[in-house]
């Protein structure tokens, strides 16, 4: 085998033209599929970053007929929800947050000395952290009293608030901040997140039992006292061992009863009424939906070209190997096997293809932080990209693979010697 490669190399650097059009074409192919598959192992096959995240699923209401489009009618009302929360059996923990269409909700002003600050918060069930299995990095999260009307008013703020306008203030817990969202009010800030969690894309988390009452229904009422009007959306760790499908049958039972005593209930004037069935949809899933069957189809676009430059190399090697006829017939004279001419040909194009696969490496680590800059905002999960053993290790197999492909029936056909004819001819 060593004499294999030796004697491979040698031929590749005495022929420098046809080797670097060979490991250009290679590595564009292999750097292009590196990038792509770099992109679909972080956002379509790494889990989410929360421990047990399989079992973390969005709980949607609806109507079977409407195929749960999962928008603001599939989400559900307050009381549903603890009707949920309370009656369930196959949870380990549901929570939800206000998720008003018109972005009430979401608009928190922070005002420091003469300086606005908008910010992205959220208002949740006291147990929301626990669904993700987050715990605070400093202070503590909420306590199931403090989703009670009339509580004290109490935020978490996420990693990068802390880090940004606070500046990581050591002694940030027992600090106030002001929040402007229907009405001003001041906060305590009573726990930091860890880096990175801000589920979802939020700033500050404060108690539902604070939520503005959703319009339409008596001003001042609390939120979570109201039946009808999806405000709400849940989401659930399933207990270890309960399947999605399980699941789904005893939430669809328990909602067949809520929507037996309270079917007809509308918001007043609108047309959301309490939704007869329930699906669940894997947390994963929801992140990535929208660009799964793109990045799907983009892939078979890309191994498509792979396939196209393998063809290539292809065609190159067999015009070689018409000019190498001479040179295997001699070594054939000499007692080389058909094996052993076949086997020498293969490490020339492993060879190859092994070169072509450090040169599309290269270009893929360049290539992926170009594609995800000029996509800033388009590729959910952009930030878990990397170029990470996964992907070299794919890069290896795609290399290993291409050699064989392209060079297997130029290698058969070169190994077909004649010594007759080689001899008729003077060799």
């Amino acid at each position: 085998m060593k004499n294999d490669l030796r004697y491979a190399l040698r031929v590749l650097l005495k022929n420098p033209g046809f080797s670097s059009v060979a490991v250009l074409t290679l590595a564009l192919g292999i750097g292009a599929t590196a990038i792509v598959f770099s992109i679909v192992n972080g956002v379509l096959l790494q889990p989410l970053g929360y421990p047990d995240s399989d079992r973390i699923v969005y709980i949607w209401e609806g109507d079977n007929q409407d195929g749960f489009t999962r928008n603001y009618q599939n989400q559900t009302s307050p009381q549903n929800f603890l009707d949920w929360r309370e009656k369930n059996q196959v949870f380990e923990a549901i929570a939800g947050y206000a998720n008003f269409k018109e972005s009430v909700t979401r608009n928190f002003v922070y005002t420091s000395g003469d300086l606005p600050y908008r910010l992205n918060g959220r208002f949740v069930t006291t147990n929301y952290f626990k669904v993700f299995g987050q715990k605070p990095l400093i202070g503590r999260a909420f306590t199931p009293r403090e989703e009670a009307r009339g509580s004290a008013r109490v935020a978490v703020i996420s990693h990068q608030l802390w880090s940004g306008i606070f500046n990581k203030e050591p002694q940030i817990i027992g600090k106030t901040m002001n929040l402007e969202n229907a009405g001003r009010h001041t906060y305590e800030i009573i726990g930091v997140m860890p880096e990175g969690f801000r589920h979802p894309n939020t700033d500050v988390w404060v108690s539902i039992a604070h939520a503005p009452a959703f319009r339409g229904w008596t001003k001042g009422a609390q939120l979570m006292n109201q039946r009808g009007g999806t405000v709400m959306r849940a989401v659930g760790k399933l207990k270890k061992g309960v399947s999605r499908e399980r699941a789904m049958g005893e939430m669809n039972a328990i909602q067949a009863g809520i929507f037996e005593e309270h079917k007809g209930n509308e918001l007043k004037g609108d047309s959301w009424e309490i939704g007869p069935n329930i699906d669940l949809q894997p947390i994963l899933d929801s992140v990535v939906s929208r660009v799964r069957a793109s990045l799907i189809l983009f892939s078979g676009a890309v191994g498509l070209l792979l396939l196209i430059a393998c063809a290539n190399v292809a065609n190159l090697l067999l015009s070689r190997a018409l000019a190498r006829q001479r040179e295997m017939s001699s070594r054939a004279s000499q007692g080389a096997s058909r094996w052993h001419l076949i086997r020498q040909l293969l490490t020339e194009s492993a060879v190859l293809s092994l070169i072509a696969g450090l040169a599309g490496s290269a270009l893929a680590w360049w290539g992926t932080k170009l594609v995800l800059q000029f996509s800033a905002g388009a590729i959910p999960r952009a930030g878990e990209v990397t170029m990470d053993w996964r992907v070299l290790a794919f890069t290896l197999a795609v290399s290993l693979l291409t050699g064989t492909l392209f060079g297997l029936a130029p290698a058969l056909q070169s190994s077909r010697t004649n010594l007759s004819d080689a001899l008729r001819e003077g060799a």
